[in-house]
């Protein structure tokens, strides 16, 4: 299931949908992730989305809120939210901190 999200972080990873597509109860699936990830279903589909989004924005020029978008997050406001929460900067600021001078993609 891990590797599936990974593959299509903007699909619709709500828990019931996992639950349904690994076909097990929602409280089967809490402690699968719990113990295999030690996150939530929840959480791990939003780590999965804040890597992609952070590999995004140092390998590529796209515009942020299309990194949003392809990465899952649905709009910038909730990668903002997201990228808060986990590495405590906006997208464009982590952009502009970490991301090689020159470097294209």
């Amino acid at each position: 299931m891990a590797e599936k999200i990974a593959e299509e972080p903007k699909e619709d990873w709500r828990t019931d949908t996992l639950a349904a597509e690994a076909g097990v109860s929602l409280r089967s699936l809490s402690r699968l992730f719990r113990k295999e990830l030690n996150a939530s279903p929840s959480e791990f589909v939003e780590r999965v989305r804040i890597d992609q989004a952070r590999r995004a924005l140092l390998e590529t020029e796209a515009q942020i809120e299309s990194v949003a978008i392809r990465c899952g997050f649905g709009s910038l406001r909730r990668m903002d939210r997201a990228f808060s929460r986990a590495i405590s900067a906006t997208p464009t600021e982590f952009r502009a901190r970490f991301k090689p001078p020159g470097a294209t993609a």
